[in-house]
């Protein structure tokens, strides 16, 4: 209740605030959530310019209750963030991570999400959250209880996150790192049971890139450089996102786009320092090594679709962005 009550004071501001960006397009001025058919059209068409299916259901409800009246959307967005702050600490007790609480407050109110909680478009940030977070505790719970209902809750909500949005399609990778993080091992058992996250991650991946190169980007050039360039890229966006976790200054809706099209040796120096730090956390895995080798790792893993090996509309404008890192 404390981190409910103090995370609701914080975003009060938000509550008062308008429709930016993009808010006209997938949402006000969006005829899928003005078509009474919408929900059989996002569900079963290509129209989208995104498969998001479940988020676009809950703005199509919303636009029925809210119509162009920000604040129902804007409350829906902070009671979301809410549920997966508290989702958090649950996360992080079952893992017997000190301070998980704090944690869970630092997430509520830490200013690098307020660009995902105060744009209306980006529930598509939050909601993936809340299943990607239940996914987690039914995932743990059956570690501990070998019950099989709650691995088919886990896949169901990792399905209801994928349908959300499928920037979670690393899930499968973090239940293995948190296996590894409880048992200090990975089993053929746990690959095995792995095997059906893969399988929608792979599929509902498919469909994402299928969807944002033939609807979204269309035949707009949003990165023109190589492999090299945006190898080189991938080090300086994850120095950039853990720097902004650590020390949020000067955060921007839009960040200054790097160029990388020319990368020089110099260019890979970040992810050849990030390489050997999680060399030496390798090296020390067994002692004081292994929390950061997971966080960092964490990090690493969950923020690979949006590191520049795939184009991204909107790195047209960015290559990085507060609302990825959330």
């Amino acid at each position: 209740m404390l981190i409910a009550l103090i995370v609701f004071i914080v975003y009060i501001p938000a509550i008062n605030g308008g429709f930016i960006w993009d808010d006209d397009a997938f949402l006000t001025q969006n005829p899928l959530i003005r078509a009474s058919d919408g929900l059989y059209r996002f569900w079963f068409s290509t129209e989208p310019p995104d498969y998001f299916p479940l988020t676009s259901t809950t703005l199509w409800f919303e636009w029925r209750l809210w119509g162009e009246n920000a604040t129902g959307y804007h409350v829906v967005n902070l009671l979301l963030h809410i549920l997966n702050s508290i989702l958090i600490w649950f996360v992080l007790k079952k893992l017997k991570v000190p301070g998980a609480w704090l944690a869970a407050l630092i997430f509520g109110i830490h200013p690098v999400n307020v660009e995902s909680v105060a744009w209306i478009t980006e529930r598509k940030n939050l909601l993936p959250m809340s299943f990607f977070l239940l996914s987690i505790i039914g995932y743990l719970e059956f570690d501990k209880r070998n019950d099989r209902m709650f691995y088919i809750f886990s896949v169901t909500a990792f399905l209801l996150a994928l349908l959300s949005k499928t920037s979670v399609v690393m899930l499968p990778f973090v239940l293995l790192g948190l296996v590894w993080w409880q048992h200090g091992k990975i089993t053929i058992k746990d690959w095995v049971r792995s095997v059906p996250f893969f399988a929608l991650s792979l599929i509902m991946g498919g469909i994402t890139v299928w969807f944002q190169y033939h609807n979204a980007i269309g035949t707009t050039i949003v990165r023109d450089d190589g492999f090299l360039s945006r190898l080189a890229g991938a080090g300086w966006a994850l120095w950039f996102y853990l720097y902004k976790a650590v020390i949020p200054l000067n955060l921007s809706f839009v960040y200054p786009r790097w160029d990388t099209t020319r990368p020089s040796l110099v260019s890979f120096l970040p992810l050849l320092c990030l390489a050997t730090l999680m060399a030496v956390f390798y090296y020390h895995k067994k002692t004081w090594g292994k929390p950061f080798l997971a966080g960092i790792g964490y990090v690493i893993i969950t923020l690979f679709p949006v590191l520049g090996f795939l184009n991204i509309y909107f790195m047209k404008y960015s290559l990085v962005a507060d609302h990825w890192q959330y």
